[in-house]
């Protein structure tokens, strides 16, 4: 029964994916997890994604920040 929820679930949010949020649009959920791009670069994406979004008031700072796993330390960019 789990399994199956699982599926459901990636379904339904592989069609909203594709059909629902434009700044990933034509993509699937398991594209957008492992990324198709240079990590700098979806993390600026982001950024930028959200900054823009009307329902974030201008005072309101945002970050990208990069997970080094190996060293398990955080590094800021400037987006």
């Amino acid at each position: 029964m789990k399994n199956k929820d699982l599926k459901d679930h990636v379904k339904m949010m592989d069609y909203l994916f594709q059909n629902c949020t434009p700044e990933f649009s034509g993509g699937k959920i398991s594209e957008w997890l492992e990324g198709k791009e240079n990590i700098t670069e979806s993390i600026r994406k982001s950024v930028d994604i959200i900054r823009h979004h009307p329902l974030v008031p201008f005072y309101v700072k945002v970050q990208g920040f990069m997970l080094n796993n190996e060293k398990e330390e955080f590094t800021s960019l400037n987006v």
